[in-house]
C-alpha cells in the first residue's frame, strides 16, 4: 500500500508567490491521504511538477502525529510523542530473519517464543555477522533481526528502548559498532560508554563472553568491560585475542546525569533475586551490559547468563528483568550470590517531547493531511 497525494489546482497566488513563481518556482497545496500500513523509515512521496524535490514541505499536525518531509530520502515521517520508555515486542520470524516495529536503541532481552529446535534467550551480536546458536544479529538501522538458520525460529519476544528522534535515546547518543584492535592491556573506547550492548570479535566472528569488572578475562573469546575507568570506558582482552578486530555497540556517558549511572555495581542478591525499591532505588533499572547478565556464583565462580524479558518465566539459565517490581530474578542450581555490571536508572520523564517514530504497520489511513510545498 501507499499514501495518496492530490494537489489542490485552485489557489489564488498573491504578488509575492507572483514574483517566485516568476523565477521559476512551483508551489503545490494539496491533501495527502495516508494509508493503513505505515513502513519504518517513512512513506515515499514523490512531487511530479517538480523538476527537483521541494526545498520546503509543510504537512498539518492531525490525530495526536507529526510529519516532516525527509528530503535527502524522498520521504515523509511520522512521529508520537515518545510514549515506550521499554517495549517488549512479538516478532514474526520467516525464514530465520524478522523485523521490529521500531528502530532500537539499547537491546535488553531476545526470547525465543516459537522454534523448532531451541528455547530461552539469546544474546545479540552486530548485523551482517553469522550468528551460532541463541545468538541473533541486530541490524539497528533497520530494526532488522537475523538468527541461526537451523535454530528454527518463527516467532521472538524482544525487550528493548526504541529509537527516538530527539532525546536521550536518539542517534547522536549511539555508537554503532565502533572497532577496536585488541591489545596487551586494556583500549579506551572513543567515548565513555554509559551501557555496552556487545563485545564483538570481528576477526574471529565471536561475541566475548563478559566478566566482573577487576577481574582478568580468564580465557580467549572472554573480555571485561570497565565502563567507568576515571573519564575512560576501557576493554580488557584476553593475550590470546590480542590484535583482533573488536566491534562495541555503546550508548555514550553524557546520555543520561552521573547520579543516574552506576559504572561498577556488585549487588549481593537474596535468594537470587534483587529488588531495587526494597534496597531504595526508585527508578528503573536497566542493565548495562545489553543482553549479558554477568556474577558470581559461590563468590568464586564467575558466570555469564542471556537476560530474559518481564513475562518470561525465571528458571535456570533464565534470568529476568521485571521492571514492573523493579527487580532482577535468577533461579539457577549453583546459587549467583553477586551480580557485577553497570547499571542506568531511568525516569520515564525523560521522555517528555522527545519524538517517536511510528511503527512499522500502524493503520493511519484515517487521517487527511493538508500540505504546502516549495521548490523548483
Amino acid at each position: 500500500m501507499s499514501i495518496t497525494k492530490t494537489p489542490d489546482p485552485t489557489m489564488d497566488l498573491n504578488s509575492s508567490v507572483d514574483s517566485y513563481m516568476s523565477r521559476g518556482g512551483m508551489l503545490e497545496v494539496g491533501t495527502i491521504t495516508m494509508d493503513a500500513a505505515y513502513p519504518i523509515g517513512g512513506e515515499a512521496i514523490t512531487f511530479p511538477r517538480f523538476q527537483n524535490k521541494p526545498k520546503f514541505l509543510q504537512i498539518e499536525d492531525q490525530g495526536g502525529y507529526t510529519f516532516e518531509y525527509d528530503r535527502t530520502n524522498g520521504k515523509m515521517k511520522a512521529f508520537t510523542e515518545g510514549k515506550s520508555l521499554i517495549v517488549e515486542e512479538v516478532v514474526t520470524v520467516a525464514s530465520h530473519v524478522g523485523t521490529l516495529k521500531h528502530k532500537p536503541f539499547y537491546i535488553l532481552a531476545i526470547d525465543v517464543t516459537a522454534a523448532s529446535s531451541v528455547t530461552g534467550p539469546m544474546h545479540a551480536i552486530p548485523t551482517g555477522e553469522t550468528p551460532i546458536t541463541l545468538e541473533c544479529a541486530v541490524d539497528f538501522p533497520t530494526g532488522g533481526l537475523t538468527f541461526l538458520s537451523t535454530d528454527g525460529v518463527t516467532s521472538a519476544s524482544v525487550t528493548y528502548i526504541p529509537l527516538h528522534e530527539t532525546g536521550p535515546f536518539s542517534s547522536g547518543n549511539l555508537v554503532i559498532d565502533e572497532e577496536m584492535t585488541a591489545s596487551a592491556t586494556p583500549v579506551a573506547l572513543d567515548n565513555q560508554a554509559a551501557a555496552v550492548q556487545y563485545v564483538y570479535d570481528g576477526t574471529d566472528g565471536n561475541r566475548l563472553a563478559l566478566e566482573p569488572v577487576g577481574e582478568q578475562p580468564t580465557s580467549a573469546k572472554n573480555a571485561v568491560v570497565d565502563i567507568d575507568n576515571s573519564s575512560d570506558t576501557e576493554i580488557d582482552a584476553h593475550a590470546t585475542d590480542v590484535g583482533t578486530t573488536f566491534l562495541i555497540t555503546y550508548i555514550k556517558y553524557g546520555t543520561f546525569i552521573p547520579a543516574m549511572q552506576l559504572g561498577d555495581a556488585d549487588l549481593t542478591l537474596t535468594t537470587e533475586i534483587y529488588n531495587f525499591t526494597t534496597n531504595h532505588y526508585n527508578f528503573i533499572a536497566i542493565p548495562g551490559l545489553g543482553t549479558q547478565c554477568v556474577g558470581e556464583a559461590n563468590t568464586t565462580v564467575n558466570v555469564e547468563f542471556a537476560w530474559s524479558g518481564p513475562t518470561r518465566t525465571k528458571g535456570n539459565g533464565v534470568p529476568v528483568l521485571d521492571f514492573e517490581l523493579n527487580q532482577w530474578s535468577l533461579d539457577e542450581g549453583t546459587a549467583v550470590t553477586t551480580l557485577a555490571l553497570p547499571i542506568i536508572f531511568l525516569n520515564e520523564l525523560t521522555l517528555q517531547k522527545a519524538k517517536l517514530e511510528v511503527g512499522t504497520g500502524v493503520d493511519l489511513s484515517g487521517l487527511a493531511l493538508r500540505y504546502v510545498a516549495l521548490g523548483f
